[in-house]
């Protein structure tokens, strides 16, 4: 459902999800976990950090909005070709997961981020292969 205040939001990807910088903390008040996204949310606005807890509810609340949220850390569709073997899906909550068996055990992980989900699937491949 649309408000009032989305109605008067320019439509379109506003927003733009990256990785925070090293030791940046959740901008929520009281907050000030490790954060894991970094969102600007429009031409000009300063960016603000937010954690594992506190993503899921900011990102709801943007696309309520109306708006639309570009990961700008790599195309999904592309780590789904790089990776033919791991099946990966988005979670209701955003999160991203990719899972495969690597030597006969299996492997997961998950990122709120495409491009920390392929980081940590070519770590769990490389460990594969050092252990093999």
């Amino acid at each position: 459902m649309r408000t009032e205040r989305s109605r008067s939001m320019p439509p379109g990807p506003t927003c733009q999800a990256s990785a925070p910088p090293p030791g940046a903390t959740c901008a929520c008040p009281y907050c000030r976990s490790t954060a894991v996204v970094r969102v600007i949310t429009h031409h000009g606005a300063e960016p603000a950090d937010y954690c594992g807890l506190d993503w899921p509810l900011i990102s709801e609340s943007i696309v309520a909005l109306g708006q639309s949220i570009v990961d700008i850390t790599g195309n999904l569709w592309t780590v789904c070709a790089e990776f033919p073997n791991w099946d990966v899906f988005q979670s209701s909550t955003g999160r991203f997961y990719a899972s495969t068996s690597l030597d006969g055990q299996g492997a997961t992980v998950d990122a709120y981020l495409v491009g920390e989900l392929r980081a940590q699937m070519v770590k769990a491949e490389g460990q594969a292969k050092q252990s093999a």
